[in-house]
């Protein structure tokens, strides 16, 4: 993943989080400035809202290059004419711009800019690239920068290569969007020898939602970008590029799970540079919400197989929350898996509610699919359970008369979901989170689901879809929403998304 290269640490201070990690539990899941205020001193929730972003209104059109860009003034050492050497050229080119006149605004300093670019091919052994911090490129598949010496250096080989042709032409903008950030970040004075790790790549992701913000506003003389499928794309770089933790877990020395990353960037996109200087260790553990360590990372259990014996655990987790929170009994279905469409004339594949037969269908091969990756290869067999969730999300909804299409009803199926999943975590230990399956002690939230989650709400699927399927355009409102859900629980949901 995309990372500053290897050089001579220092010693860091730990977070508190860190320090309190053996006895402490923490989450992955932060609740992010799209949808709080702050009044008294205390944070109080608002409703996502499904048709802005960040305050920008929901737009589609291009993203990507724009036709009449002109060519980047950057010289690139090692760099080729390429369609990925050009697109990472015109990025640090925008970058560059961007910095020199936002910078002196809100830190009220002179800026100073990256002093050389640098490119490789780490998949081609008889072209040895240029040196990057001192070093030999060959074979690192990564990107950077390099505080020493001032640069920022990228493979054009496997890693850019992969991202473009995996989530498009502006993939390669948000990683050296990233990289850039730690430019930023050292000369806003950030006391970097005592941060963790985790510190400095939040704020670097926070740096990077802040330029992309100025691409979507129309600001970049190389790129656009709209705020539905562009955003989207954008997004799930940050996903593809997160921490998988091993066993150590999460301690401060990590660049952060796939909502932590995504948090950041939405926190640089609605805000400003000034904020995402002010970002520290106390506030990446305050926004890390209380639920066993051995959800948070821990670990690498084998998939789940998605079978009716997993459907029926996510049936009887789902009544077990709404028994939990004293709501009012609701009767929800077992899952039909012989018929997909539940007995209604359409369906919503891979999982599907019928309002009129009152049944939960899923079509197990279609989950299966879904859990072997999804439509951009980020999801997992929690993005799976997830879906047939939403289902029952609208189930319970329709128990007691709210309405079923529409923003609002989608808005509410994530942010139940987002509650549901939260449920999952509160009984999780060691023990039962490393099953093979979700038979032997019911379904427990384990490593990775939550990114898996994320995977699936970016992908438009069911996660935040209301009843015939349609998702809310706005990728911001679907992941705030199910922060609600999962940070406030389902009275949480009723409230904001009645």
């Amino acid at each position: 993943m995309p990372t500053r290269p290897p050089r001579a640490r220092r010693p860091r201070r730990p977070s508190a989080r860190a320090a309190a990690a053996a006895a402490a539990a923490c989450a992955l899941i932060a609740a992010g400035s799209a949808c709080t205020v702050t009044t008294d001193g205390s944070a109080r929730p608002q409703a996502a809202s499904s048709d802005t972003v960040g305050g920008m209104p929901v737009t589609d059109g291009p993203s990507g290059p724009r036709a009449d860009a002109p060519a980047p003034q950057v010289q690139v050492a090692g760099g080729t004419h390429g369609r990925i050497d050009t697109l990472a050229a015109s990025a640090v080119d925008d970058l560059g711009r961007f910095w020199a006149e936002t910078f002196p605004r809100d830190f009220h300093r002179p800026f100073t800019p990256v002093a050389r670019f640098v490119s490789w091919d780490s998949a081609d052994p008889w072209t040895p690239g240029p040196l990057f911090c001192g070093d030999p490129t060959t074979g690192v598949a990564n990107a950077g920068f390099c505080l020493s010496r001032n640069e920022i250096g990228w493979d054009r080989g496997p890693l850019m290569s992969d991202l473009v042709a995996q989530y498009g032409d502006l993939a390669p903008v948000v990683v050296l969007a990233h990289e850039y950030g730690h430019v930023v970040q050292y000369q806003t004075g950030v006391r970097t020898t005592q941060a963790p790790t985790i510190v400095l790549e939040q704020q670097a992701d926070c740096y990077a939602g802040v330029f992309l913000r100025h691409v979507a506003e129309g600001g970049s003389a190389h790129f656009t970008m709209n705020t539905t499928d562009g955003l989207e794309s954008a997004l799930a770089v940050l996903v593809a590029i997160r921490d998988s933790p091993d066993d150590a877990g999460f301690g401060g020395s990590e660049h952060g799970s796939a909502f932590e990353r995504i948090t950041a960037f939405q926190e640089g996109f609605t805000s400003s540079a000034s904020a995402c200087a002010e970002l520290d260790a106390a506030d990446v553990d305050a926004r890390r919400v209380a639920v066993p360590l051995a959800a948070l990372g821990a670990g690498n259990p084998a998939p789940r197989p998605v079978d009716k014996a997993a459907l029926d655990a996510v049936a009887a987790s789902f009544a077990a929350m709404l028994s939990d929170t004293r709501l009012p009994e609701v009767r929800l279905p077992e899952p039909d898996t012989d018929d997909p469409t539940g007995g209604c004339d359409r369906s919503t594949s891979p999982a599907t509610f019928c309002a009129s037969t009152g049944a939960v269908a899923a079509d197990l091969p279609a989950l299966a699919a879904l859990a072997d990756g999804g439509p951009q290869g980020l999801g997992g067999d929690f993005t799976a359970l997830s879906a047939v969730a939403s289902r029952y999300a609208l189930a319970a909804a329709d128990a007691r008369g709210a309405t079923l299409t529409g923003g609002r009803a989608a808005l509410r199926t994530a942010c139940t979901t987002g509650a549901w999943s939260a449920h999952l975590g509160q009984d999780s230990g060691g023990a039962a989170t490393s099953g093979d399956g979700p038979q032997a002690e019911g379904l427990r939230l384990r490593p990775g689901d939550l990114d898996e989650a994320v995977a699936g709400l970016l992908d438009g699927g069911l996660i935040a879809a209301d009843i015939d399927g349609t998702t809310v355009p706005s990728a911001f409102a679907r992941l705030d929403a199910f922060r609600d859900g999962f940070t406030g629980g389902v009275h949480t949901c009723r409230t904001m998304y009645p």
